[in-house]
């Protein structure tokens, strides 16, 4: 008993002869299965158990079958007939490639479900020489009968198959792109209600901005206001200083004048005082003279009576002067204090410059920053639209491609759907891998494209909220400037007028 081996290259079944006195088993199974088929035949009929797929060329998967389990046991060796001699060398009946040790696994160990061979064992031929003609017609017989049976039905069961599987990808990769497309239009919606919102926002505040900047502005000009009735007052306690002060002067010369009066009616009062002490002396040299005769005491009582009109002259002046040196001096009082009240509104008004100096160096240094966040701003925007446009040129190259490759993608499934059926397992494959690839640079191309919306939406809310904040901040500092120039040339020159 020998194992003959004969094959078909155009079906890919491997037919194999088996004597039962060897006592070999025969395996069967392509790459994949290593499923055993056996077939008897007597009488020259044909009996065919099938129990795994014929390779019949329509397909050729290009995943390898996978292997659940990481380790096997050896439980025994096997001699495979399909590889007579493992000689190297030119003594070689097989092709010196082959490994020199193949090993086989029960089909549950293999994880596929596509068969590309079947081995068949034929009654009838272990007796024939593998290497004479009889043997080869043997074969060839049951391998004609083999394709007539199986090929047809299996090209079509395999083609349906592919097509179904391949389909059913598609659908699935379409839904899956509609459920994407609808989570971007839901994304655009949010997005758009988003921007809306932000636009109220910015309605609300540029609203109140103008309010708290007219609010600011009635401030200013009340404060204006305030300054000048403050220099008006200045003015008018000045110029009633400039009065009270010409009082005081007057009313100083008056007091020197009446101090002079005064001085001189002391000087006659001393001088009366003197001339009755005289006199008096004289009237008692008279007493002692009385007897000296009448005519004389007569005239010396008259000149005694003229002293004392005098003395009563003097005293009188005296009394008067010191009643105008009283008047004068409260007189000084009341212009003292007048020019005191003068000086403390001269102070109050120093202060209330002070403060408003003070307001209008807040405001400057307001503006000042003003013009600091405005810089930033057209900094800021430069930079926004520098990116907005290479964001938009990225875009357009994204777009660009990814019409091209839907356009491919396209035309692959019309491909596959007019001629999947007249295709080879090769090609068949192959297509399917470049649908596939397709479908993968789609979606990446459309995730890109989605994002890159998602950041020029994002830029031009930021430039259109920078471009309508940087006229109105160029706008109100350029209506602040002037004014507030103005504002303090005025209070240097009233600061000037005080001191």
């Amino acid at each position: 008993g020998t194992d003959d081996e004969t094959g078909t290259e155009d079906t890919g079944a491997d037919s194999e002869t088996g004597a039962e006195d060897a006592g070999a088993d025969s395996e069967t199974g392509a790459e994949d299965a290593g499923q055993d088929s056996e077939t008897d035949s007597e009488d020259d009929d044909l009996d065919v158990d099938i129990d795994t797929d014929v390779d019949t060329e329509i397909e050729e998967e290009k995943d390898t079958p996978s292997f659940p389990e990481p380790s096997c046991r050896i439980t025994g060796v096997v001699i495979d007939v399909c590889d007579i001699n493992a000689v190297d060398g030119s003594t070689a009946f097989r092709s010196t490639s082959v490994d020199d040790y193949i090993f086989f696994v029960d089909p549950s160990a293999v994880d596929s479900d596509v068969y590309t061979a079947v081995a068949i064992v034929l009654k009838g031929t272990a007796e024939l020489p593998c290497y004479e003609e009889a043997y080869k017609k043997r074969t060839e017989e049951m391998e004609g009968i083999l394709v007539a049976a199986i090929q047809s039905e299996r090209e079509q069961a395999r083609t349906a198959q592919v097509k179904a599987e391949a389909e059913e990808k598609i659908a699935d990769a379409e839904q899956e792109m509609r459920e994407i497309f609808e989570d971007i239009e839901e994304q655009f919606r949010d997005a758009r209600e988003e921007l809306d919102d932000g636009k109220q926002e910015l309605e609300d505040a540029r609203q109140t901005l103008e309010e708290e900047t007219a609010d600011a502005r009635r401030e200013i000009e009340d404060g204006r206001e305030q300054i000048e009735d403050g220099y008006k007052e200045i003015e008018e306690g000045e110029d009633q200083l400039d009065r009270e002060e010409e009082k005081l002067v007057s009313g100083r010369r008056t007091l020197e004048e009446k101090e002079k009066e005064l001085t001189s009616a002391e000087e006659k009062l001393a001088a009366g005082r003197k001339e009755l002490e005289a006199n008096e002396a004289v009237l008692e040299e008279n007493d002692k003279a009385l007897t000296a005769g009448e005519a004389e005491l007569a005239a010396a009582e008259e000149a005694m009576a003229a002293n004392e009109e005098a003395l009563a002259a003097s005293d009188a002046e005296l009394t008067a002067g010191e009643e105008a040196l009283a008047a004068a001096d409260q007189e000084l009082k009341e212009q003292e204090a007048l020019i005191a009240g003068q000086e403390q509104q001269v102070s109050e008004a120093e202060t209330s410059l002070e403060s408003a100096f003070g307001e209008l160096e807040a405001a400057e240094k307001g503006l000042e920053e003003k013009k600091a966040q405005l810089e930033k701003d057209r900094s800021a925007l430069e930079n926004k639209q520098s990116g907005l446009s290479s964001k938009k040129e990225e875009l357009t190259e994204k777009k660009s491609a990814l019409e091209g490759k839907k356009s491919e993608l396209e035309d692959k499934k019309a491909a596959l759907d007019r001629d999947g059926g007249s295709m080879t397992a090769e090609e068949a494959a192959a297509l399917k891998g470049e649908i596939a690839s397709l479908e993968g640079e789609v979606s990446s191309l459309e995730g890109s494209i989605s994002d890159l919306e998602n950041d020029i939406s994002g830029l031009e809310g930021e430039i259109a909220s920078l471009e309508e904040r940087i006229p109105a901040a160029e706008t109100e500092i350029g209506q602040q400037e002037p004014v507030l120039a103005q504002t303090r040339s005025e209070l240097e020159s009233r600061q000037e007028e005080v001191a």
